[in-house]
């Protein structure tokens, strides 16, 4: 008799564990997919951001120069460019380099925070534990 009630503990305790485990793999894939997308389009941004800080830092006028070129769509609706020339000591780098440094800082905030939100989300979360996402098909 104590061996059956052992076998039937055991029995159960593995029913248990399989249908927790499967609960832990329920997860909104599309919400995660698209929040992983997003941190790509932050940590691109970010690389073009720092690329663009090495290369204005490298400028100077003896053997590096170039023109950035600053493109917009103005009120009316025309396409606008503009181009700024970087020899390294010109009042343009120095505020063009500002306005990187600048850019560079609230992308790595973004992406630190959104990061964040993530591990937040898959730290025991993506199993239904928010109700906006959970659409009515499990019951």
């Amino acid at each position: 008799m104590a061996y059956l009630a052992v076998v039937v503990y055991i029995l159960y305790k593995r029913y248990n564990a399989s249908a927790s485990s499967a609960k832990k793999k329920d997860m909104d894939f599309t919400s995660v997919s698209e929040h992983l997308n997003l941190l790509n389009e932050i940590s691109e941004k970010l690389q073009v951001i720092e690329e663009l800080i090495t290369d204005i830092s490298i400028c100077s006028p003896e053997e590096h120069q170039k023109s950035i070129s600053i493109e917009w769509t103005s009120a009316s609706g025309k396409k606008n460019q503009y181009d700024i020339w970087v020899d390294g000591e010109c009042t343009n780098t120095k505020e063009i380099l500002k306005f990187a440094y600048s850019e560079r800082d609230r992308l790595r905030c973004s992406l630190q925070s959104e990061t964040k939100k993530l591990s937040e989300r898959c730290n025991g979360n993506c199993n239904g534990n928010y109700t906006i996402l959970d659409r009515g098909e499990r019951k």
